[in-house]
């Protein structure tokens, strides 16, 4: 356990919160996309955003947890 971890759980917390709902919304997209109602091309670009997001969140909290997960979030579609 990292020291932010132990100083701030209500931090952990919206950090597990930010990636569940990230997991979610790329399976939103898949969906969106194999159901016709957006083209591949679109779906790639939706997801990368969605990767950038929380890019960005990881950098600005410098939490390896979530950078891990990140990119095993990133591995289940790219990997």
């Amino acid at each position: 356990m990292n020291n932010m971890e132990e100083k701030s759980p209500v931090l952990r917390a919206t950090l597990d919160l930010i990636l569940l709902y990230m997991k979610q919304m790329q399976g939103e997209i898949t969906t969106m996309a194999k159901q016709g109602y957006i083209s591949e091309k679109h779906e790639e670009t939706l997801v990368n955003a969605l990767y950038n997001v929380g890019d960005l969140v990881a950098t600005c909290v410098e939490h390896e947890t979530i950078i891990k997960a990140l990119k095993e979030l990133k591995g289940e579609k790219h990997g």
